[in-house]
């Protein structure tokens, strides 16, 4: 209403009464569309597509595509609304048929194809080379003759479209590979909580409680109550290789900074998450970090190929032992790296959760009274300390303090 009528007060106490107040505030037909699909591409849909974006060419969006249809294959996709307030967004519409039960008389309900209109919101990133794609997909409820397959068909179609209408360049994005760096070990990003997976001898459907903390966690546990004397931490090993080396139908993860679970499905245009909004609003903020974090781990690990033991630089940080501490300096001469670029590594692997930043004050001298231990409590550390030699240092002076990373520890039931 704010947007319509920005000088108006004008009362809405229920959805009932909304026609109303819209054409209360006098606006055109045109621009309560127009605002009505800039709400729409503010708030995400449960399903969202990621898309690596190889190519993009701003010069092919101009007003004057929008209201145009483009079709590809057996779908026709209407380009409804372009917006750039704050992340680059265009907004789609096709119609969907849905089978649902119709009162055509009173008391009388009959089962009738109707035909719907469904908006697909792709959201751009230029920068991280990253599509965003947001649709509400097919409710079971309503149809049960619609399927997620089918819908697949429909984006599969509509990526092809936004190619060959606009001159742009996609790919699918390296999830599976980008989680494996995840889950090979501790992290503090994400679980997985459930999974459903193909092997060689059959289909394993397997979750967890939040007192397990992941599906992992959850086997290992289970199985060394039977085996006397087993290694757990073995065991845990062996079950996220297991899981990580088998082919998912779908996966569902639990994101410990957002609190909110997604489930993963593959194809082989783009990977789907399907976003649960329980208790936290929906919102593209974290629809977005969740995306970035995943497709710029990706990235990270194609471009960060090899050291000189052809060892992937990446994985070789995911393998160190928990609480292992690696320094800028000691990854740049590992692998021969110039001081930038290992940064750039370490604080990639410590927003996926992998690694955290630890402290302590830059010099090797024993201190009186205190211990100059690495700590991830950088307030820890804003202190005067002296030396045995009698050298006074002020802790709260960033010059005085040294920057490593620490490999993190499993974790168990830690997202409650």
């Amino acid at each position: 209403m704010y947007r319509l009528a920005p000088k108006k007060k004008i009362s809405l106490k229920a959805h009932a009464a909304s026609l109303d107040a819209v054409v209360s505030t006098g606006a055109s037909i045109e621009e309560i569309e127009r605002a009505l699909l800039e709400a729409e591409s503010s708030q995400p849909f449960k399903h969202c597509l990621l898309i690596r974006l190889d190519s993009f060419s701003g010069s092919n969006l101009d007003s004057e595509k929008v209201g145009r249809s483009f079709g590809y294959g057996n779908y026709v996709f209407r380009f409804a609304h372009l917006s750039s307030s704050r992340t680059l967004s265009l907004t789609f519409e096709h119609d969907v048929e849905l089978k649902e039960w119709v009162e055509v008389e009173t008391d009388v309900r009959k089962r009738q194809t109707v035909v719907t209109r469904h908006p697909i919101v792709v959201r751009v990133h230029p920068d991280d080379k990253l599509l965003v794609i947001s649709y509400p997909g097919f409710s079971n409820s309503r149809s049960r003759d619609s399927t997620a397959e089918s819908y697949e068909a429909v984006l599969a179609s509509f990526v092809k479209m936004l190619n060959a209408s606009f001159g742009w360049k996609t790919r699918s994005i390296g999830i599976q590979t980008a989680l494996n760096y995840f889950l090979l070990g501790g992290n503090k990003r994400v679980v997985r909580m459930r999974a459903d997976v193909d092997t060689v001898l059959g289909r394993i459907d397997v979750s967890a409680n939040s007192e397990a903390g992941s599906i992992e966690s959850a086997l290992t546990h289970f199985f060394a109550d039977h085996l006397p004397g087993v290694n757990k931490e073995d065991l845990l090993a062996a079950a996220n290789l297991a899981f990580s080396n088998a082919t998912p139908n779908t996966i569902v993860l639990f994101w410990l900074e957002e609190k909110l679970f997604t489930r993963l499905k593959f194809w082989d245009f783009g990977a789907e998450l399907f976003f649960v909004w329980n208790k936290e609003s929906a919102s593209y903020y974290s629809v977005d970090e969740i995306a970035r974090t995943l497709s710029e781990t990706s990235r990270m690990q194609s471009k960060a190929g090899a050291g000189a033991d052809n060892e992937p630089i990446l994985s070789w940080i995911t393998r160190q032992k928990p609480l292992t501490i690696i320094t800028p300096g000691n990854l740049a001469q590992r692998f021969e790296l110039e001081a930038k670029e290992a940064r750039a590594l370490l604080l990639n692997a410590m927003k996926a959760g992998v690694i955290e930043a630890v402290y302590r004050i830059a010099i090797n001298e024993v201190f009186e009274s205190f211990s100059n231990h690495w700590t991830t409590e950088l307030s820890q550390l804003k202190t005067i300390v002296e030396t045995d030699g009698g050298r006074v240092i002020d802790g709260s002076d960033p010059a005085n303090i040294e920057v490593a990373f620490r490999r993190v520890a499993n974790l168990e039931g830690v997202w409650q």
